[in-house]
């Protein structure tokens, strides 16, 4: 199973790594994902 990648914040029973990646949308990993 993959986790994916959100830019919005986490709710309060959500992990980050488990529900979803939470990243800033100046994230460097959401950058490249973008490009490929």
């Amino acid at each position: 199973m993959s986790v994916s990648h959100t830019t919005r914040i986490p709710r309060s029973n959500e992990v980050d790594g488990v529900d979803y990646h939470f990243v800033s949308k100046e994230s460097p990993t959401l950058v490249q994902r973008e490009l490929h």
